[in-house]
């Protein structure tokens, strides 16, 4: 049954469905339009692992794993749903080397695009929301709670491992445990970028982040200052599939000096080579806005 067949027989008639998708949760979204029913009907699992290919055969999309350039640049996104003037879909997935870690979660991503345009009966959208609710329905694809219903040690080291066997970002794996109510809804975690980055400045330095899983789902609660639990995952080199190339590439130092320099001396990882390499570049940075300053006799906002 391909997912044309799906939506002449789908038995629930979302009128408000717009209004639900633009009001609601992503999680509540999800369970009103009953979207795990869906996914149950073409997911194809090999031990636990989406089976991209026999999916999409399933559903009747064709996939195209070459999309390796988009507006330009080859790190632009991950993946996209192409729907034609005759309703007929495509799905393309980045063969860009950082998005070809994501392709699970990137596909399952664009099938639910094709679920909001088929089965809700929607149409094309681009609404934020649309993205954010598409995110919540590629983790249910690619992390299926099986495989975490039989995880009962919960560490750092089970999180990777579970991960790699199915193919998905670590970050992944985190949010679903969050959900199934395994860990807390709220943490920490400190992870590494990859040491041989595009950036030297980053290049295996740590970078630390708060995980909220009801921010993820846009559900109201309470963001108060407390003690949150903490994830260590600096002991594995993760941070590649988790960043995009544009992140590795910027240099923010207002945002992000005393941060980096804070948090790698705790993980000592902070050395006299960063410190001068840091000064060379503000050094760098001042003589630009000299020179601009100089050619305008403007001063540039700071």
């Amino acid at each position: 049954m391909t997912y044309e067949m799906y939506e002449d027989s789908y038995e629930a008639v979302f009128a408000e469905a717009v209004d639900v998708l633009a009001r609601e949760s992503n999680r509540i979204a999800f369970e009103t339009f009953n979207a795990q029913q869906w996914i149950d009907s073409f997911a194809v699992y090999v031990d636990g692992k989406i089976d991209i290919v026999a999916t999409a055969a399933k559903t009747g999309v064709p996939v195209n794993f070459n999309f390796s350039k988009f507006e330009g640049n080859g790190n632009a996104a991950a993946g996209l749903t192409g729907y034609a003037e005759d309703h007929s879909f495509e799905i393309h997935l980045s063969d860009y080397g950082l998005w070809k870690k994501e392709w699970n979660t990137s596909f399952g991503h664009e099938l639910g695009h094709l679920f909001i345009i088929s089965a809700l009966n929607l149409g094309r959208m681009t609404t934020n929301k649309e993205e954010q609710f598409c995110d919540y329905f590629g983790l249910q694809v690619a992390v299926p709670s099986s495989e975490l219903e039989v995880l009962d040690d919960v560490n750092e080291a089970a999180i990777i491992m579970l991960a790699e066997r199915l193919g998905v970002d670590y970050g992944a794996i985190v949010l679903r445990l969050m959900q199934e109510g395994k860990i807390p809804d709220r943490l920490v975690m400190d992870t590494n970028y990859p040491s041989n980055g595009p950036n030297p400045f980053f290049s295996g330095k740590v970078r630390r982040e708060v995980i909220c899983f009801k921010c993820f789902t846009e559900e109201p609660h309470d963001t108060g200052v407390a003690v949150l639990p903490k994830f260590n995952f600096t002991e594995y080199e993760v941070g590649e599939s988790r960043y995009s190339a544009v992140d590795h590439l910027l240099y923010e130092p207002d945002r992000r000096d005393s941060w980096m320099i804070a948090l790698n001396e705790e993980y000592g990882r902070w050395t006299e080579n960063d410190r001068a390499m840091l000064e060379r570049k503000l050094q760098q940075e001042n003589e630009i806005i000299q020179r601009f300053a100089r050619a305008t006799g403007m001063q540039p906002p700071i």
